[in-house]
């Protein structure tokens, strides 16, 4: 099929860019549909090779027609590996920006089913893990002075293997790659979006969970629990302020309550599990939605990370029940707070809503998510609440395995994988970071108050005492605050920070006083 390339590839690209049609009608919708052709423009022989491989399992997937692809998916897959493999062999590979870029396109080829393509048997999870660290070795081999650069190409292969990289190293519970000192000071100094920002804000993580594993080996566990929790905590605090700096941007709200009953369709499909959760969360476009799921997963994972370490033997001298009561209850909220989020993605309201989840992977990039909540859910034996998500997840779209593992799906899920890299990079938040210099615990400790939003002072564990580390609680709810709804005559609301959970701010308007 591809013997006759121009226009056969031609073809496919215009199948892919198709399911992305609706995002061209957004603010910057033409810089990701420019992105995408800038994507796909071959550095090589291997980078076209693969970029046909990726194309051809898109449409593959799309018209449902798997099994007529098998004969020319492994040919293709057959080319596109040989041409990387040529190109890794040339004493210039770490440089060679083909091979940085066939080593990408098909990592996303892996997260997009290739390997069910070729076989029809479900293939887990362990093949674009593979591509991931490839490109994430690539990249560590050039050095972080690769970040010096001033080729976009570079600068977004190296977000690329910040978003697969940091997929892989959480989920398998290994520090990631570009963690080490030389590179955190350059991709700080190299911050160009609140994406990016995010992305340095956990290139820890991964370590701590790593260092949470191998602690019972530790000659000073007691030692080695305080300065995880330590760490993991103040990954936590930076990811709020992370919101907080994006809420600063906003015209409006991010998301309001509604009443389930806004959405009969999902209690059609759901009964009485629809009762779960009588408040649910909506979005002005899903470039919202998919922002504030993906905060919500990955806050649920340090906030996961936090408690489970706090109940640990070694670190119960460092906590007090009252704390790790706090600690659950936090992470609680986060993982409810994606189950809210069912009835909106599933439940489209108008054909250009349906169209724009379509085009996004919406229910993917919910489902994904889900599957955290679902781990947790299981940890509390919280039967109700696994019932509400089973009956979700049951309505997986076609070409979803039930089988499929949790946990790596979020970063990995089909077209989420690549849309979210370019929604994210380019529809969230500025082209510069009001974060891009993070600030240390003892700045945020020393942070004076703003007279509309202000971060409360926190304390920090030390070695030498137990500090109350979670002694407050947020006094007022952000289901109630929100559920008054907002209208047009109503003030703009303003923020007030909170102490925990995964809002981190009470809404307030300018007539209330703060």
């Amino acid at each position: 099929m591809i013997n006759s390339p121009a226009a056969f590839r031609e073809q496919l690209f215009m199948n892919f860019t198709t399911k992305f049609a609706i995002v061209a009608t957004m603010t910057n919708g033409g810089d990701i549909l420019d992105m995408l052709h800038a994507w796909f423009t071959p550095h090589g022989k291997a980078m076209v090779a693969a970029t046909d491989c990726l194309l051809l399992t898109q449409y593959a997937h799309d018209s449902n027609q798997l099994h007529q692809y098998k004969s020319e998916g492994t040919k293709q897959h057959t080319l596109a590996i040989n041409a990387l493999r040529i190109s890794l062999s040339k004493p210039e590979a770490v440089n060679d920006d083909d091979a940085l870029s066939a080593t990408d396109a098909l990592g996303v080829c892996e997260a997009m089913g290739l390997g069910e393509l070729l076989t029809g048997i479900p293939q887990g999870q362990d093949a674009w893990r593979q591509h991931s660290r490839g490109l994430c070795t690539l990249i560590k081999l050039r050095g972080p002075q690769c970040l010096s650069s001033p080729s976009a190409h570079v600068h977004g292969m190296v977000f690329n293997a910040m978003h697969a990289g940091l997929g892989d190293s959480i989920t398998s519970r290994k520090a990631f790659p570009l963690s080490g000192p030389d590179w955190q000071q350059a991709l700080e100094s190299s911050c160009s979006g609140r994406v990016w920002c995010m992305y340095h804000m956990v290139c820890e993580f991964p370590g701590f969970l790593e260092r949470m594993d191998n602690m019972p080996y530790s000659k000073a566990p007691q030692d080695e629990a305080m300065e995880v929790l330590t760490g993991l905590i103040d990954i936590q605090h930076k990811l709020q302020e992370w919101l907080f700096s994006w809420y600063q941007e906003m015209l409006g709200l991010p998301f309001h309550a509604d009443s389930i009953t806004s959405y009969p369709s999902f209690i059609a499909d759901h009964g009485p599990l629809a009762d779960q959760f009588p408040i649910v969360y909506s979005f002005p476009t899903f470039v919202e939605a998919i922002g504030m799921m993906g905060y919500w997963t990955m806050l649920l994972l340090v906030q996961e990370a936090i408690y489970d370490l706090s109940i640990r033997s070694y670190a119960l001298e460092h906590t007090t029940p009252h704390q790790r009561d706090m600690f659950c209850a936090n992470a609680y909220e986060s993982a409810d707070a994606i189950c809210q989020c069912a009835p909106y993605y599933v439940s489209p309201k108008s054909a250009s809503e349906e169209g724009q989840w379509q085009s996004a992977g919406g229910t993917l990039d919910l489902y994904s998510s889900m599957f955290w909540s679902v781990r947790w859910y299981e940890k509390h034996n919280d039967t109700s609440k696994l019932d509400f998500c089973k009956s979700v997840l049951e309505h997986r779209t076609l070409g979803q395995a039930a089988e499929t593992t949790p946990v790596d799906d979020w970063w990995v899920l089909g077209k989420v994988f690549l849309l979210q890299r370019l929604v994210w990079r380019e529809c969230i938040g500025p082209a510069v970071c009001a974060l891009r210099r993070v600030r240390s615990v003892p700045d945020r400790c020393s942070m004076p108050a703003s007279s509309s939003a202000s971060l409360s002072s926190w304390e920090m564990l030390t070695p030498d005492s137990s500090v109350l580390l979670a002694s407050h609680r947020r006094s007022e709810s952000v289901m109630s605050d929100l559920a008054v709804g907002q209208s047009p005559d109503r003030p703009r609301p303003m923020m007030r920070a909170t102490r925990s959970g995964p809002f981190l701010f009470h809404w307030t308007t300018e007539a209330e006083d703060i």
